[in-house]
């Protein structure tokens, strides 16, 4: 009789232990079984005027491109920061940027097969090709008098963004997006994937208008664009490169309300990176979806709803399933969050410039 309960206890002990280190490995499960992992804060860079070691101005994206090297585009004085992967500060880079500092609200960095893409928001828009070694190769300006947001590598032929137009449709004043692709090489466009306009009614509504008409975007080098309408969407659809939806991913968001300070620093923020366009009333709710990242080796999309300050992550794999949802720990509560999430790591940066501009080393928590 001893025998057996000593068994039994060795084998509930085994059992508990192994669930214990699968916890430990792979995050909590909550009580529907998606697995909830955290990113937590290791290190992070200050952003200050006229420190030689250190990158300065206002930060337009941040990302790791390989195991040994961060990048911060500088959309300010046109410049890239780089660093290596623990933070420490290399050199920096000039990119022949176009257009003065109020021409580079939306400029942005791109990751491509054997390098990186600066794009520029400017009319036209324009982006620039360099290799591993941060080397131009290519300046491609894309034939349109619109700004392009949010342009992602689908390939290396492929580009997918998406520009916001206004212009008169039977003598009335219409505001509208298309989601597009265009030939990497040569700029022409190639698809557009989606279109959505409006008319605009009255000119107390139009930069409302145009806060509702921001999209977020993403692309994976499977051929997919990953698409939310706007910014109150809870739900991501996915394209082929034809323009066909084929899957939608939709969003349980779990990260609570905004609060009224956030709210207001959102309001400035949205003032000074588009300029005094008018005013706009955002609903103090938690918003949809805010931003998309792409993981492609891994296979992960990483859809960031809820808030800029609060970010809750829904990572899906490119079957269309929940592989784990993610929170953050150790970034400021109390400021607007930008992320660059790649196969080679997590950052996170400040995106409003009037907070302290700092750039957030993140790791997976084991």
């Amino acid at each position: 009789m001893g025998d057996k309960v000593t068994v039994h206890l060795t084998v509930l002990a085994a059992v508990m232990i192994a669930a214990i280190n699968t916890i430990a490995c792979h995050g909590r499960s909550k009580s529907n079984g998606v697995i909830e992992k955290t990113l937590v804060v290791v290190d992070s860079l200050g952003v200050e005027y006229g420190v030689e070691n250190q990158v300065y101005g206002d930060i337009a994206a941040a990302m790791q491109i390989n195991d040994t090297t961060i990048v911060i585009l500088d959309k300010g004085y046109q410049e890239l920061r780089i660093y290596d992967h623990n933070g420490s500060y290399l050199y920096t880079k000039n990119y022949n940027g176009n257009g003065p500092y109020e021409y580079q609200c939306a400029a942005n960095l791109a990751l491509r097969a054997n390098g990186i893409g600066v794009f520029e928001s400017i009319r036209p828009p324009k982006f620039i090709e360099m290799d591993m070694m941060l080397e131009p190769e290519n300046a491609v300006t894309i034939g349109e008098s619109r700004t392009l947001n949010e342009p992602w590598y689908v390939n290396s032929e492929t580009i997918a963004g998406y520009i916001r137009y206004y212009t008169m449709v039977n003598d009335i004043p219409t505001m509208g997006i298309e989601i597009c692709t265009w030939n990497a090489a040569t700029g022409e466009r190639l698809e557009t994937i989606y279109e959505r306009g409006q008319e605009l009614l009255s000119l107390d509504n139009g930069y409302g208008l145009f806060v509702d008409m921001e999209a977020c975007v993403a692309a994976s080098s499977n051929g997919r664009v990953y698409v939310a309408e706007n910014k109150e969407a809870n739900e991501v659809t996915v394209y082929s490169l034809d323009g066909n939806a084929i899957d939608t991913l939709r969003i349980e968001n779990e990260a609570g309300f905004r609060t009224p300070e956030e709210v207001e620093q959102e309001l400035i923020w949205r003032k000074l990176r588009d300029g005094d366009l008018g005013d706009w009333n955002p609903n103090n709710e938690s918003l949809g979806v805010i931003d998309i990242q792409i993981q492609d080796s891994l296979g992960y999309v990483w859809i960031c709803s809820g808030s800029y300050c609060q970010p809750y992550f829904t990572v899906y794999n490119m079957n269309g399933d929940i592989e784990f949802t993610c929170v953050c720990e150790g970034l400021p509560s109390n400021e607007l969050m930008g992320f660059g999430i790649t196969d080679s790591g997590y950052l996170a940066y400040t995106i409003s410039p009037v907070t302290y501009p700092r750039v957030y080393l993140l790791e997976m928590e084991q």
